[in-house]
């Protein structure tokens, strides 16, 4: 399910994330004051297993790419905080991609859509933006 308004609030996926530190087109939307972003304690736990990997792959140092993980404005959820959609967020997705659960049970909880490029995420019932279609929304043409 998409949407042509711009989102208020966000959970941002970890691909997303993941753009935005190496100066990926994603970061443009990460500075909007227009929009609140939103992840998973776990959510950042996969974004920093792949850190390195991510870092070797576009050949910039770990120090710099962790550096601009924690500069971006997320604002951080534990599981306790959204534990009682982890229910209903596995039976929607846990089957697809287990580890897209806890994003989900977050996007629920504080009733907003997703931002991520992860098509697991499609009919779950909450409104899913792309990059593409953020930026598009935010006036901002890709690089």
């Amino acid at each position: 399910m998409t949407t042509s308004r711009l989102p208020e609030k966000l959970a941002v996926d970890a691909n997303p994330i993941l753009s935005a530190i190496i100066g990926g087109n994603a970061l443009k939307a990460f500075w909007d004051p227009r929009i609140s972003l939103h992840t998973t304690a776990y959510t950042l736990r996969e974004v920093l297993e792949y850190a390195p990997k991510l870092a070797q792959k576009v050949d910039m140092p770990l120090q710099e790419v962790l550096a601009s993980l924690y500069l971006l404005p997320l604002t951080v959820y534990g599981r306790a905080f959204y534990q009682s959609k982890l229910p209903k967020a596995h039976k929607l997705i846990g089957e697809r991609d287990p580890d897209d659960v806890d994003l989900l049970a977050l996007a629920l909880k504080l009733n907003i859509p997703i931002w991520t490029n992860d098509k697991d995420f499609e009919n779950t019932e909450i409104v899913i933006y792309t990059t593409a279609q953020l930026l598009s929304l935010l006036g901002e043409p890709p690089c």
